[in-house]
């Protein structure tokens, strides 16, 4: 397992790991309970062989969800690379337990749907400001324990399950007109999807491959001169 993640470029990658893999194993834990539910689950010998065994297999699809170019997705349509690029952009730790699951666990085909409606979901509950609250938490936890489990395999379910806590379009539409935006990356990002949306591109939420560095310009300067 942990030779695995020694690869990914991120502090506390083995406990954010662990974490994400005991959600889609158990539904939401948070870190700090983290320590007592692995106790509960390692009882035994057998619980924590078992355990490990399924640490040591998730580990390198978790890898792997951390980069659109690992040779994992080589098999899978091209709107699931797409998509992951987006998700890695966004970085919406709530999402990461369920994006898991759904490369453990669910086909190609529908594993590329799945990722392109995260992806989406993604947007709306940044611009909605609602990608911490328990609320919203809990139940991508428990989406992501019901792939892991086999109980969810189409992205039609995954949709339906996510409902009640994805924004609506007209309230995604009034969020996006008053959105303040920090993160200069995602800035861009939000710019170039809608110029290409203008555009009519038939993909405007995907980063394109020839992606060109986009310079942020502002109607008033960042930082003023006296003048």
């Amino acid at each position: 397992m942990r030779g695995a993640l020694e690869a990914l470029e991120e502090d506390d990658v083995t406990i954010d790991f662990l974490r994400y893999g005991v959600i889609a194993m158990t539904g939401y834990k948070r870190e700090a309970d983290l320590y007592n539910t692995v106790k509960n689950l390692t009882k035994t010998e057998k619980q924590a062989v078992s355990l490990a065994t399924s640490l040591d297999d998730l580990a390198s699809v978790y890898a792997a969800t951390l980069s659109s170019d690992h040779a994992s997705w080589n098999g899978y349509p091209a709107p699931a690379r797409k998509a992951l690029q987006v998700l890695n952009l966004l970085d919406i730790r709530p999402l990461r337990a369920l994006v898991l699951a759904v490369a453990a666990r669910v086909g190609p085909a529908e594993a590329a749907k799945t990722l392109k409606f995260l992806a989406s979901l993604g947007v709306r509950l940044l611009t909605a400001s609602s990608t911490r609250s328990a609320s919203v938490e809990t139940p991508l936890a428990e989406t992501a324990r019901k792939v892991y489990a086999g109980e969810v395999t189409a992205a039609a379910v995954v949709k339906r399950e996510l409902s009640a806590v994805t924004p609506s379009d007209s309230a995604f539409s009034d969020a996006m007109k008053s959105a303040k935006v920090s993160n200069a990356r995602l800035a861009r990002y939000f710019l170039r999807s809608l110029e290409l949306a203008n555009s009519d591109d038939s993909e405007p939420y995907f980063i394109p491959n020839d992606d060109e560095v986009i310079n942020l310009e502002h109607v008033l300067p960042k930082r003023p001169d006296g003048n």
